[in-house]
């Protein structure tokens, strides 16, 4: 979701746990742990099912589930660009609720929001209106 691409050659600020060595995920499930716990954290993940078995690639999950950990995973990247094409397009409170949270949490960043709903690109402060690829208008 989030302009943020993980190449495959691997840096110090991209790179996977180190589980070569000896005991490592032992000490990297004991962090996760430590910071879940001190956090307050435990009784929330238990509640939303992260011991849940999700299969291959998420095959258990169903099409908005895997788009709402697409979601998270692209904001916890912290992106300094962030475009969103046809997420929360819906006119329910739940969906409107969403739209402004991601309008809090991206306030500092770039966020480009991709609508095809005239009503929802009225509540973003800018808008570009393409047509056949062109820019159609501004407002």
């Amino acid at each position: 979701m989030s302009i943020c691409r993980r190449s495959q050659s691997k840096t110090i600020f991209c790179s996977g746990a180190r589980v070569d060595r000896r005991d490592a995920r032992r000490r990297i499930d004991d962090v996760i742990r430590a910071i879940v716990e001190e956090t307050g954290l435990r009784h929330p993940i238990i509640y939303a099912g992260f011991g849940y078995h999700v299969g291959v690639a998420g095959s258990k999950l169903s099409a908005g589930q895997r788009r709402k950990i697409a979601l998270v995973r692209g904001l916890l990247k912290n992106a300094k660009i962030t475009i969103l094409d046809d997420i929360a397009t819906g006119m329910t409170e739940d969906d409107k609720g969403l739209r402004d949270g991601l309008r809090d949490i991206l306030a500092e960043k770039t966020f480009l929001y991709g609508t095809s709903n005239a009503d929802i690109a009225a509540e973003f402060e800018q808008r570009f209106v393409f047509d056949q690829g062109r820019l159609a208008d501004k407002g």
